[in-house]
């Protein structure tokens, strides 16, 4: 039995490798993939690998970065071999290939013989006083059996590939986005992003067929990464490659969907737009983005009404502290920041960057991990209202990019 050990760079958790057996294995940065690497770099369905009982193969599914096998371009399929490298938009693998034997000391089938095969034992010789009828009568008796089977192979390719509606050809050299579905592969066509045929599915009803509550929550959770992806990069100062995962999308479309439920939070948009100019001028003087500024307030507010400016004013020499202690810089530093909120606005604005640099020195993670709401809500270093209020901001924040993607009737806030 073929064993593959799959190696390769996460993010989160630093070097991991897993192991495959024969199958499918869809690599992606989406939280429904088979082996999801959370790499920007990545697409959400990024790159398959196909494994069978002698071979690995690997293929690019449209990715916007391209997959490298061994540094070069990979434009379809290819097959890997053990010790091969495998780079997903620049995001680094290796792969191990134990193809295992059927008995000791096999060493199983080779892809190519090393000498030339031995020859095949020499046919008997014919006896030439053999029955000329009897020598005869296979050649009758197969010649039709031959015949009907080439017609029955004819009519099966004609049917199957000439006369099958929805057929395509099997091109590989047209570059398609990667959540495009694949009809060879998916015949019932879904949603951009939703998970695979396959996947565990959301919801399902008491006979096990999936619920259309499971397409909307995943489009709704999509819609969640994306929009609070764009808005972390928006409230940062500097982290154009900011972005959040599948889990913690999934975690935010709860605030979300909460939120836009409040007729309060469309109110506070609108305040929000039609004071753009007061809140850049808030936010330039205090150091932090008006981004960052608005949906902190909107995150305060929590849906109800009330004076979103006034709530900002208050809000934004507090902000400024943090920013001075914890750091803007990229879109996790901002979740810090509104994790920190209300101990800063107590009076303790240093007790969240005396906690970070506590944990960086004895921890064994990277402090890039440490330094995010994620990894200190898991170990247990913000309490649960601090992680909410952060995650509220997170989701306010998506809301802003696209009220309309959350059925919320209003303009995106911009500044």
């Amino acid at each position: 039995m073929i064993e593959v050990q799959f190696s390769f760079d996460d993010p989160d958790a630093g070097r991991r490798s897993v192991k495959l057996g024969p199958g499918r294995y869809v690599i992606g940065r989406h939280s429904a993939c088979d082996i999801t690497i959370a790499d920007p770099r990545l697409s959400r369905e990024h790159a398959e690998l196909e494994i069978d009982d002698r071979s690995v193969r690997i293929n690019d599914l449209g990715s916007s970065n391209g997959t490298e096998l061994n540094g070069f371009a990979l434009t379809g399929s290819a097959v890997v071999n053990d010790g091969d490298r495998l780079s997903f938009g620049g995001s680094e693998a290796g792969i191990a290939i134990d193809l295992g034997s059927d008995e000791p000391g096999d060493p199983g089938p080779t892809d190519a013989p090393t000498s030339p095969p031995l020859s095949e034992p020499a046919a008997p010789v014919q006896d030439p006083s053999a029955s000329d009828g009897a020598s005869m009568l296979p050649l009758f008796i197969g010649a039709p059996v031959a015949a009907l089977l080439l017609l029955a192979v004819i009519g099966g390719y004609i049917f199957f590939v000439r006369g099958t509606p929805g057929v395509r050809s099997n091109r590989t050299d047209i570059d398609l986005p990667a959540d495009t579905p694949d009809p060879d592969r998916d015949p019932t066509p879904r949603p951009v992003n939703s998970p695979r045929a396959n996947a565990t599915p959301i919801a399902a009803n008491i006979d096990g067929n999936v619920g259309s509550t499971s397409v909307t929550q995943d489009g709704a959770e999509a819609a969640v990464e994306k929009n609070a992806t764009a808005f972390l990069k928006k409230a940062a100062r500097n982290d154009p490659r900011a972005f959040i995962t599948g889990e913690q999308a999934k975690l935010a479309a709860a605030k979300v969907k909460a939120l836009a439920s409040s007729s309060g939070t469309a109110a506070s948009l609108a305040a929000v737009r039609r004071s753009a100019g007061e809140f850049r001028s808030i936010a330039s003087a205090n150091g932090i983005k008006p981004d960052m500024l608005a949906a902190a307030a909107l995150a305060k507010l929590n849906g109800a009404q009330g004076d979103v400016v006034a709530t900002a004013r208050s809000m934004a020499p507090v902000l400024n502290k943090l920013a001075i202690q914890v750091g803007n810089e990229l879109g996790d530093d901002c979740l810090l920041m509104m994790a920190a909120y209300d101990q800063a606005a107590a009076g303790d604005t240093m007790r969240m960057r005396n906690m970070l640099q506590d944990l960086s020195t004895r921890e064994s993670v990277s402090v890039r991990e440490i330094r995010t709401i994620w990894y200190l809500r898991r170990v247990g270093k913000i309490t649960e209202p601090q992680f909410e209020l952060a995650l509220r901001f997170l989701a306010v924040g998506a809301i802003m990019q696209d009220p309309r993607a959350f059925g919320i009737s209003s303009e995106p806030a911009a500044f």
